[in-house]
């Protein structure tokens, strides 16, 4: 799990079933109060496979689960956003 930098409100760029790779960017947790923004990159290559759904994150709160595939990880992104779709899930 990719932890959240600082407390703020979460901007997600990614969703459930998309492939990263390592350091790109994931979201930006906005501070309300200074309205500046701290990147939240991913630590490594993989598929998004859980994500929090709450904008309102605080400072080490698990944001985004990537999982790791030493091949093909292509195909296992479409197996994720295959079994979203079968299962009503097209959640950002």
């Amino acid at each position: 799990w990719g932890r959240a930098p600082e407390s703020g409100m979460l901007h997600s760029r990614v969703k459930l079933g998309d492939m990263v790779e390592k350091k790109a960017l994931l979201g930006r947790v906005h501070d309300p109060y200074s309205g500046e923004a701290t990147p939240v990159t991913a630590h490594a290559r993989g598929v998004i496979i859980g994500r929090v759904q709450i904008p309102m994150v605080h400072e080490g709160e698990a944001l985004f689960h990537i999982a790791r595939f030493r091949d093909d990880a292509e195909e296992v992104a479409e197996q994720v956003e295959s079994f979203q779709q079968s299962h009503g899930g097209d959640e950002q």
